[in-house]
C-alpha cells in the first residue's frame, strides 16, 4: 500500500468485475485479503506507458496466474488501462524510467 497515494480519499480499481474500492481503508482490506490467501504472477505481452504533464497512463495486456492452496493455479487473460499517480510520485518515476541493458 505504500506505493498508493497516501490520501484517504483514493479509489482502487481491479481488473475483474466488482473490484472497486473507495477509500484507503477499503483498499487496504481488499488488497490484504487478496494477498493473504493468493499468489499472483503476470506475463505481459504488451506494456505501454504514456506521460502527459504530471499524469502517467499505463496499458497492459497479458495473462495473470493466481495460485492458492484451495484452488491451485488458474490463468486468465487481463487487459488494464490505468491512470497512475502524479509523475512527481516516486512510484511513477520508477515506472516511467527507461530501462537500460
Amino acid at each position: 500500500m505504500a506505493l498508493f497515494d497516501q490520501d484517504a480519499d483514493i479509489m482502487l480499481v481491479g481488473s475483474d468485475k466488482g473490484e472497486v474500492c473507495r477509500g484507503r481503508a477499503a483498499a487496504e482490506t481488499w488488497v490484504g485479503g487478496l494477498l493473504a490467501n493468493n499468489r499472483f504472477a503476470w506475463t505481459m505481452d504488451q506494456v505501454d506507458i504514456d506521460v502527459h504533464g504530471e499524469t502517467a497512463w499505463a496499458f497492459v495486456d497479458g495473462k495473470m496466474a493466481v495460485s492458492s492452496a484451495a484452488t491451485g493455479e488458474q490463468r486468465s487473460p487481463r487487459s488494464v488501462l490505468a491512470r497512475a499517480v502524479p509523475v512527481a510520485h516516486p512510484a511513477a518515476r520508477a515506472m516511467t524510467k527507461p530501462k537500460r541493458p
